[in-house]
């Protein structure tokens, strides 16, 4: 679930690029979850679901078949836990501002 990996391979880039810039970022990720720097480590994570979005939204893995199911397990599992906490923490909020609501509730 790495984005520059799937951009190297829609773009035929064998440059190897992507190795080295996935490499980086385990280094980061790991770091960062050593150093329990949770906004870090949560980027990351939330980046690699946004590719797995991706995947589902936009082809690559469908419905029913084999492609990705673990990490679609894995996914799922980290939302279920995550998503509660960050709803209540927007809820609860009143430091933070976070816009209009991009698709309001609209009663027919």
């Amino acid at each position: 679930m790495f984005e520059p990996f799937w951009r190297a391979l829609r773009e035929h880039d064998g440059s190897g690029q992507w190795e080295v810039r996935f490499a980086k970022s385990r280094e980061n990720a790991l770091r960062a979850v050593m150093e329990r720097k949770t906004a870090k480590v949560m980027s990351v994570v939330l980046d690699r679901l946004h590719v797995l979005r991706n995947q589902l939204v936009h082809g690559g893995a469908t419905w029913n078949s084999a492609a990705n199911r673990a990490q679609v397990r894995d996914g799922a599992a980290i939302l279920m836990t995550v998503l509660p906490i960050i709803i209540e923490l927007m809820m609860t909020s009143t430091a933070d501002q976070f816009g209009a609501i991009a698709y309001p509730h609209l009663s027919v």
